[in-house]
């Protein structure tokens, strides 16, 4: 998906004593989830509608201020929708829909992906179909739900406790960063190798740089290992999907030495 209605791109988590999901962690109780449809043109019924947008975002039973905070991030992601706008590169492809193609959409959905009494990690994903093309987009947002971050998200320069101070930042730059792009290169590589991935051809470690953001683009897992994602489509075909690359904390501590 090329765009996107009052998502917010920000996502990281606190890990800095990082411990795995176990059956006995005390996570967050789902809530009734805040949820939505607009449609084009606006007052049409579902079933005449050229295009239509859903979305659901998650509410927790809150236990804390900081838990607050996170149920108070997705009604202010809900309230970013505002007034139904339709996006430009819709309204493009729908002055070319011919009348008897399928509806188009957009459908934004969560998943609660690691749930603990420290952490919360929620996916959002969005399935767009346009012009008999489906896409999917993949954001990710962690909280912590103790520590100095309670009910905030941070970077993974945060999780791992190699913060720079320097106001000059950059997240490419990063430390952390560089850790995650030469593993997640070292598979790619090893992928290619054996055939079990097919990348575009002539691809360099600057092409995967420029593919994804380590310090924003993951999420945690049951398992507790922080999995960085890159969009389909941009190191290899779109028919192979959302790339994902798992790591333990111990993998990424093990190439701090390396």
């Amino acid at each position: 998906m090329k765009f996107s209605i009052g998502l917010r791109w920000l996502w990281a988590l606190p890990v800095c004593a990082l411990i795995p999901a176990t059956a006995f962690a005390q996570g967050l109780e789902l809530a009734d989830s805040i949820s939505g449809m607009q449609v084009y043109p606006q007052g049409a019924e579902q079933e005449q509608a050229v295009y239509w947008f859903r979305y659901e975002y998650p509410q927790f039973v809150a236990q804390s201020p900081a838990d607050q905070s996170i149920n108070a991030y997705y009604q202010a992601m809900r309230d970013d929708l505002g007034i139904f706008l339709m996006p430009q590169s819709v309204e493009e492809q729908l002055a070319m829909r011919e009348p008897e193609e399928p509806v188009y959409y957009t459908d934004l959905a969560y998943q609660v992906t690691a749930n603990t009494d420290s952490y919360l990690s929620v996916t959002l994903t969005s399935q767009q179909f346009l012009g008999y093309a489906q896409s999917e987009r993949i954001e990710a947002n962690v909280f912590a739900r103790d520590g100095v971050y309670a009910g905030q998200l941070v970077t993974l320069s945060q999780v791992m406790g190699l913060e720079q101070e320097d106001d000059a930042f950059d997240t490419g730059a990063s430390y952390a960063s560089q850790l995650v792009y030469k593993l997640v290169w070292k598979i790619m590589g090893e992928q290619q190798a054996s055939q079990q991935q097919n990348f575009f051809e002539g691809i360099a470690r600057t092409d995967v740089e420029a593919a994804f953001s380590p310090e924003t683009d993951f999420y945690m897992d049951l398992d507790g290992n922080l999995v960085f994602f890159i969009q389909a489509g941009i190191v290899s075909s779109a028919v192979e999907g959302i790339l994902n690359y798992p790591f333990s904390t111990a993998e990424l501590l093990t190439a701090v030495r390396e």
